[in-house]
């Protein structure tokens, strides 16, 4: 299936107006929001009623975290049954296919980058989609971060040795909820922080 990467850049910023509307809180809680987020509208957008979703969630009161992450912070998977001989009614579900395969991270280090852009590089899935926080004051300087990473991104997707096997694959960049020196983004309004969201396609 062809996703366009503005129809992503559209469940981006959906899920970030959830995170948003929770109001001031723990970082971590609308991080988790967000992802949840990404994950519900991802699987409702391109993937199969049957297909299992695997992600974090928090709960209603939107002060915790509900544990619900399999390898990755989401995995979209296809399921299918298999049983041992001799053991028909005990049966249990493996992994078909992965439809898709997203990381997220609020820390804009290169070093935390790598750490969760590996991740995706280690599976096999249909689609790929990395969201990297930004916490820059300025238009900018978001700027010159977002094509910095970009080219540093396109040069790691070019040297692994997966590199035809990788297509599909999106980087997100989305206003990190980290407070940095008493200061967050995320203290502007929804509509400035959803301007900032921005989705280019790898692969």
């Amino acid at each position: 299936m062809k996703v366009s990467a503005e129809a992503v850049r559209s469940i981006v910023t959906k899920s970030l107006e959830d995170a948003a509307i929770l109001g001031p809180t723990k970082p971590k809680i609308q991080s988790a929001k967000f992802v949840e987020g990404i994950g519900k509208r991802l699987a409702e957008a391109f993937c199969d009623l049957s297909d299992k979703r695997s992600f974090q969630t928090v709960n209603k009161e939107g002060t915790g975290k509900i544990k619900g992450e399999w390898l990755l912070d989401v995995a979209i998977w296809q399921p299918f049954d298999e049983k041992d001989e001799g053991y028909p009614n005990s049966p249990a579900q493996f992994l078909k296919k992965l439809r898709w395969a997203v990381e997220s991270e609020t820390n804009t280090s290169l070093v935390e980058m790598a750490s969760d852009f590996n991740k995706l590089l280690a599976v096999h899935s249909d689609h790929y989609l990395y969201l990297n926080g930004m916490t820059q004051k300025t238009d900018a300087a978001r700027s010159e971060y977002r094509e910095r990473r970009l080219a540093t991104a396109r040069r790691v997707l070019k040297k692994t040795s997966r590199q035809k096997q990788l297509t599909h694959f999106y980087y997100g960049f989305w206003p990190s909820p980290e407070w940095i020196r008493g200061h967050s983004l995320w203290e502007q309004d929804v509509a400035t922080l959803t301007a900032m969201v921005r989705v280019a396609r790898l692969a």
